[in-house]
């Protein structure tokens, strides 16, 4: 049977080995360039758990999540379910593959089509992945709007006459709607104000416990990934430059993106938030078209040594739980 659970002492769910994607980019009347969004990304993602994956906006977060669903091909590496490659799926394979993988995006407005009906959104996963009737899914529907924190006489209405957080909402829903194990949240709260991005947080809690989910949380927002993850990776350029998880990764941080990020993040009390140093960092983001050399943050890096210029760090553990590519702690 496929995606049987085969080892017990190994719970990781999602397991990536050395991935990388690139694509090319064609201009009117110029020729293809190829993009390097992803290179050579390595991560392990434990059952019931919470994994952030931070950076900002063109690192290529958005395109390891694409990758995971299977909703792009990848340049090489390996992406193992359960201990099994997802690369080569047959049909029936990748029904039952992407029934147990879910994905929200960022924007709830984009997400949903505006010409159909909210409740048949949600019914259309439950119709395609299982034999039920259709009094049975009309029945689901109406439990997965309650349970989600939606009138469940609402499923007749259109998006448009729903709240940004209630469209957050019937995604949600949308994804829970063929009992998946792990869910890919790809920014689910930045197009969300503050007020509402804490109930919808604290829904995604909920549902995690009820039904023992696994989450890819995927953020610009560190402060958030503090708040809401147990493990975290910071990735830049395509590439993680750390990962550990978030008690010990957010109390000695070790790469210098990572303590630029952390300093980014406001502290309540204003007295210590006067006198903290904000690091600023140099330059902008190199296109991944054209990767620097060595180190890709060395244009940027505020603790610049010769070696960054031309080597390329490799992962060094700082514990067990804990680990970072920089030049810095190559002895």
């Amino acid at each position: 049977m496929l995606f049987r659970r085969l080892d017990m002492d190994n719970n990781n769910i999602i397991e990536i080995n050395n991935l990388s994607v690139s694509f090319l980019s064609k201009k009117l009347f110029q020729k293809s360039i190829k993009v390097n969004a992803v290179n050579n990304l390595s991560l392990e993602i434990k059952k019931n758990s919470i994994y952030g994956l931070v950076g900002e906006s063109g690192c290529g977060k958005t395109t390891t999540a694409k990758s995971i669903a299977k909703l792009i091909n990848i340049s090489s590496g390996d992406i193992n379910y359960y201990n099994q490659n997802i690369t080569n799926l047959s049909q029936k394979e990748f029904r039952k593959y992407r029934k147990n993988i879910q994905i929200i995006f960022q924007d709830p407005y984009s997400s949903l089509n505006p010409r159909i009906k909210v409740g048949d959104i949600v019914e259309e996963p439950i119709r395609i992945h299982t034999k039920k009737n259709k009094y049975e899914i009309k029945r689901n529907v109406k439990e997965l709007f309650e349970l989600v924190g939606l009138n469940p006489n609402h499923t007749e209405r259109y998006p448009h006459e729903f709240s940004g957080g209630q469209r957050q909402r019937i995604v949600i829903a949308k994804a829970l709607s063929v009992n998946p194990e792990f869910i890919i949240c790809d920014e689910p709260l930045s197009a969300l104000d503050v007020s509402i991005q804490s109930q919808i947080m604290n829904l995604m809690l909920d549902l995690k416990e009820e039904f023992k989910l696994t989450y890819l949380f995927i953020s610009h927002d560190i402060g958030l990934v503090k708040s809401f993850c147990n493990h975290v990776s910071v990735m830049y350029l395509g590439k993680i430059v750390e990962s550990g998880t978030c008690e010990e990764l957010f109390k000695n941080p070790k790469h210098p993106y990572t303590k630029a990020l952390l300093s980014s993040v406001p502290i309540p009390n204003p007295q210590k938030e006067r006198k903290r140093k904000q690091i600023i960092l140099n330059n902008e983001i190199p296109s991944p078209i054209n990767m620097p050399r060595g180190c890709v943050f060395h244009p940027r890096c505020n603790m610049l040594t010769e070696p960054c210029k031309n080597v390329i760090p490799e992962k060094i553990n700082v514990t067990d739980n804990h680990s970072v590519n920089c030049n810095l702690y190559h002895e």
